[in-house]
């Protein structure tokens, strides 16, 4: 199959792409061109076609959706830098996605098009009873999510088949540490479900193969046993790296976007939920390799260092 992908340099497309390439399919990237995309592609070591162009343009857009038979959006603008760059973020989040969708619905057949929205977008459901189910109203309470609700309905009103996923927490292995101001923005109780990149992945390339998703909007989560408390997450990891648990008094205590999903029929069709959050921690540990050991040797000094990132510390 003809397939068109965007964000193959990020989080989750870092893993679509090798799976999509090893499955045999024929991939094109559409990818921004600069300095650190340019290194990423270079390292890849099965490369697909690549078209350097701005997501936002309606031409280079056009372009990279010639031909295809299937468009795989991960692309987007994440926080902080929606808050930071908020023109850019909703030129690529919105503008972007409309471009792919337009171009899309122009094509001779009929193109298949799986985009990945945020569980975000329901808002804060922590007083509500778990798990979210799809049929919740959606809620969007940040400038992020309500850009995938944008986003959503732009892709659902176009002429093609879709298919959207609400993604769960796919925290990468290597930005563990740079949470930093971000991750006391979560209060310790609240509910969090995790899913592992690679298993986002998976679930993703087995729906653009598969008969029964389009005009679907489901839950790509990591199953009951990734349905955790932030507590988990980050005392968790800090625990497992050396650093230790860091002190609840520097943490919000105003409930956030998260929560645990309903992810039963993503799960039933494509059964794609393998590694728990166990396996993201050891993978973590492995992308530090020896900074593990320094992590250790300077502990109090990053304790120090991450406690001062905290909003709430005064």
């Amino acid at each position: 199959m003809k397939i068109l992908l965007t964000g193959a340099t990020g989080n989750v497309g870092g893993h679509v792409l090798p799976l999509l390439l090893e499955r045999g399919h024929d991939v094109r990237c559409l990818i921004f061109d600069s300095k650190n995309e340019r290194r990423i592609v270079n390292s890849w070591k099965r490369k697909p076609e690549v078209v350097w162009g701005d997501i936002q343009d309606e031409r280079a857009v056009a372009s990279a959706v010639t031909g295809v038979e299937a468009v795989i959006h991960l692309a987007a603008i994440i926080p902080p830098m929606t808050d930071q760059n908020p023109k850019l973020a909703y030129g690529v989040n919105v503008n972007g996605t409309r471009n792919l969708v337009n171009a899309a619905g122009k094509q001779p057949k009929r193109v298949r098009f799986i985009f990945t929205s945020t569980y975000d977008v329901y808002g804060n459901t922590q007083n509500q009873t778990p798990p979210r189910k799809v049929t919740l109203p959606v809620n969007p309470q940040e400038e992020y999510a309500r850009h995938k609700v944008e986003a959503e309905k732009i892709i659902q009103n176009g002429n093609v088949d879709w298919c959207i996923f609400r993604l769960a927490s796919a925290i990468p292995a290597e930005m563990s540490l740079k949470y930093q101001s971000m991750m006391f923005d979560v209060p310790l109780s609240d509910r969090l479900e995790y899913i592992h990149p690679a298993d986002a992945a998976l679930g993703i390339c087995n729906a653009v193969e598969h008969a029964d998703v389009w005009g679907k909007v489901m839950h790509l989560g990591g199953g009951p046993r990734c349905q955790l408390y932030e507590r988990d997450v980050v005392q968790g990891a800090f625990e497992a790296l050396g650093i230790g648990a860091l002190p609840e008094k520097y943490f919000s205590t105003q409930s956030y976007y998260t929560d645990w999903l309903d992810s039963e029929e993503s799960q039933r069709l494509l059964n794609y939920q393998r590694y728990t959050f166990g396996d993201h921690v050891e993978g973590m540990k492995k992308a530090l390799g020896w900074q593990v050991y320094a992590i250790r040797l300077f502990r109090p000094l990053i304790r120090h260092f991450l406690i001062r990132q905290s909003p709430y510390r005064k």
